[in-house]
């Protein structure tokens, strides 16, 4: 499976950069999946549900956030109702949407999405280790049996960083902490 990571997509430049290059881009290079980090894309900080759709109509299969998500209200309603639009999962469970998604692009396997916020210099929220072990055992328990026991063997056999990146896509893994 292609997959593209696009970092963070800032104000109107950034979308129409998204606009002319993702569409092309997953035509010429077969992509299966684009996942890009749009916390800014509403005039350089929030999201509004317009340029959510702009995103969207524009190629973009999941859109994952960091603190600026909370920056336009008008988006929290579309937070509980779009499973394409991913919060960090480390904020609170009473926070509207969600931190993980299961996607199946048109290729037929399955992709999990965890998005998670870093705590280096940002305000607390819950650790990021404990919320991606929280979230892998929901992973597990969308798939057969003998792919979850895979996924858990997988788990025991190195650490828990470099595990879960053989496995999940995880957004702001905090670079300073783990390297």
């Amino acid at each position: 499976m292609r997959i593209l990571l696009i970092g963070d997509i800032v104000a109107s430049p950034g979308r129409e950069a998204v606009k002319k290059i993702v569409p092309r881009l997953r035509r010429e290079k077969s992509i299966d999946f684009v996942i890009a980090n749009a916390e800014n894309v509403a005039g350089g900080s929030g999201l509004t549900p317009e340029t959510i759709d702009e995103l969207l109509q524009n190629k973009i299969d999941v859109i994952t956030s960091g603190d600026h998500v909370w920056k336009k209200k008008e988006l929290y309603d579309r937070l509980s109702k779009d499973s394409r639009v991913l919060r960090p999962a480390n904020y609170p469970k009473t926070s509207p949407g969600s931190g993980m998604g299961i996607f199946s692009p048109a290729s037929g396997k399955k992709i999990a999405v965890i998005n998670l916020l870093g705590r280096v210099f940002m305000d607390p929220v819950d650790c990021p280790f404990q919320a991606a072990e929280k979230e892998i055992e929901k992973i597990k328990s969308f798939y057969p049996e003998t792919e979850a026991k895979k996924i858990e063997e997988d788990l025991k056999k190195g650490d828990l960083k470099n595990q879960i990146a053989n496995r999940l896509i995880l957004r702001k893994f905090f670079e300073k902490v783990l390297t």
